[in-house]
């Protein structure tokens, strides 16, 4: 078959035209882009000038202004100088480069009354602040001293307040957080002596009972006729009355049965009393091992003496106080580990030595004798 010119397809339409640009019409004065600028740069300025009137306001804050001289002197030296609530340094205190605005200089120091002044510092001048500060007020306390006997002198830290009289001594001027020293004297008598560091507005009251300073000192023994040492000089036989002894000290006493006894030693401390008396209870000495032998200061009756005691068995109990004091217990030269009262501590029958050893030194002994299958119940005053 042949080539058919009827069957071609058919030309496609032509093409659109491309648009033509317009260009935009300008009217009356040309570009806008100038005036916007000059509207930023106007808001810019606004700004800067407004920051800078607050910072003016506020204090201390920098202006264009430049810097000025602030000084801060006076008394005490060494003050701490606060500048605006920082601390900036001691009086003297010199900022020679201080910007220009308002500050709030603050003077304070130890034992002072802080003083706050508002100064304003201006371009290339000085603004100068003088400050003498004044001492606090301190703080205090009020005393009452009260003396038994009443006519007792009075010291604090040293120095005499009240030189006697019946009245009591009283202050509401001593100063507070301080230790003193409160001491009542009178003749005659032991000084008492209180140590104090009041709180502030605290209020508070001592009372004196003045302990004599000779004390009248009476000693007994069971035997009784038995030597009596006072610091190591005799002084006679049980029962002794000895006079103005003094109280101010501590004193040895002895108390020697002879040799069928042992001897009896305590360590005298004295209180507010006026009278003091001392029983010992003396011990036999194994050295005398009959019934026959004499007591102290007797002679021995004539005959023939005792058989020996036969030797007891079994075990009994102790109970054993002391009157006004505690003391820790010791047997036969044995410290026990326990203290008064003791309860139904057992014990072998026969004869015991016990002392009792107070907690200041002294001590005071008793002899017991313990039966088989019976309790000894013993109470002795402190010594």
């Amino acid at each position: 078959p042949g080539f058919d010119p009827a069957a071609r397809p058919p030309a496609p339409p032509p093409a659109a035209a491309p648009p033509t640009a317009v260009e935009p019409e300008v009217t009356g004065g040309g570009s806008r882009l100038p005036l916007l600028l000059g509207g930023i740069a106007l808001v810019l300025v606004a700004a800067l000038v407004g920051v800078g009137w607050i910072l003016l306001k506020q204090g201390g804050g920098a202006a264009a202004a430049g810097t000025g001289v602030l000084i801060v002197g006076g008394s005490p030296t060494g003050a701490k100088v606060v500048v605006n609530g920082t601390p900036a340094g001691e009086l003297p205190y010199v900022d020679s480069s201080a910007l220009v605005g308002s500050y709030e200089v603050r003077v304070e120091a130890d034992g002072y009354e802080p003083y706050t002044q508002r100064v304003v510092v201006a371009p290339g001048e000085t603004a100068k602040v003088t400050v003498a500060l004044k001492p606090a007020a301190k703080a205090t306390a009020k005393v009452l001293v009260v003396s038994e006997p009443l006519d007792a002198k009075v010291l604090l830290d040293g120095e005499v307040v009240k030189e006697g009289g019946p009245a009591p001594w009283q202050a509401s001027d001593v100063e507070a957080g301080k230790e003193h020293e409160i001491v009542v004297q009178k003749p005659g008598y032991r000084d008492a002596r209180f140590v104090w560091t009041p709180e502030p507005g605290e209020e508070k009251t001592f009372t004196a009972r003045l302990a004599p300073a000779l004390v009248r000192l009476r000693v007994e023994s069971e035997p009784a006729g038995a030597t009596v040492y006072l610091d190591g000089a005799k002084r006679g036989r049980t029962p002794l009355d000895l006079e103005q002894v003094d109280a101010t000290k501590q004193h040895r006493l002895e108390i020697d049965g002879g040799r069928c006894y042992e001897r009896w030693s305590s360590t005298l401390i004295f209180d507010e009393r006026a009278e003091r008396t001392v029983r010992a209870t003396l011990e036999r000495s194994p050295a005398c091992a009959t019934r026959g032998d004499r007591a102290p200061g007797k002679k021995r009756s004539s005959g023939t003496a005792p058989a020996p005691r036969p030797k007891r068995r079994g075990k009994g109990k102790l109970m054993l106080n002391m009157r006004g004091a505690w003391a820790n217990v010791w047997i036969d030269g044995k410290d026990t580990g326990k203290q008064t009262p003791l309860i139904n501590y057992e014990l072998p029958a026969g004869t015991h030595r016990i002392e009792l050893k107070l907690p200041d030194g002294r001590s005071t002994q008793l002899t017991v004798e313990i039966q088989p299958n019976e309790t000894v119940k013993k109470t002795v005053p402190a010594p």
